[in-house]
């Protein structure tokens, strides 16, 4: 992962498998990364200074992590490709089907909670899930439409 200061980039953080989504905790001193190969979710404390990142954690999805939204409690709100291959299928040929999946997850906690997974056929090879006032919003990669899902509240 990079850092670009204005003037000039610099490795920010390596070794993160396939790096895909990243997002800020909402007091912007947490950074979270996914990394899809591994299926976790990379955990850096970041100095808002200077933008270096000190490792902090990992939390273990079982998925291939796409896009990260945080939410204003702080609770991630992750879209994955539980099938990986059926995944790069679909990247070649948009008319196959792929499994959409999203997690919600307390970072504190590393609580992970699967609140969707659908074969394909309603949403195909999902890339974001964003939460607004009990609504979560599942966008994907090629599919012209969206899901707009109620959430019950965590438990």
């Amino acid at each position: 992962m990079l850092y670009y200061d204005g003037s000039r980039f610099r490795v920010a953080a390596g070794g993160i498998g396939l790096p895909n989504g990243v997002n800020a905790s909402p007091d912007g001193r947490t950074l979270y990364v996914a990394s899809t190969i591994t299926g976790s979710i990379r955990v850096f404390a970041l100095d808002v200074a200077s933008g270096a990142l000190s490792p902090s954690g990992r939390i273990d999805v079982g998925s291939g992590v796409d896009n990260i939204d945080v939410d204003g409690n702080g609770q991630l709100w992750v879209a994955a490709h539980p099938k990986l291959l059926t995944f790069v299928r679909h990247v070649s040929d948009p008319t196959i089907p792929a499994p959409s999946q999203v997690f919600r997850i307390e970072p504190t906690t590393k609580r992970v909670e699967e609140v969707y997974l659908e074969l394909g056929s309603r949403l195909s090879g999902s890339s974001v899930g964003a939460f607004h006032n009990g609504r979560l919003l599942i966008g994907p990669v090629f599919d012209s439409k969206f899901l707009d899902c109620r959430v019950n509240p965590a438990t």
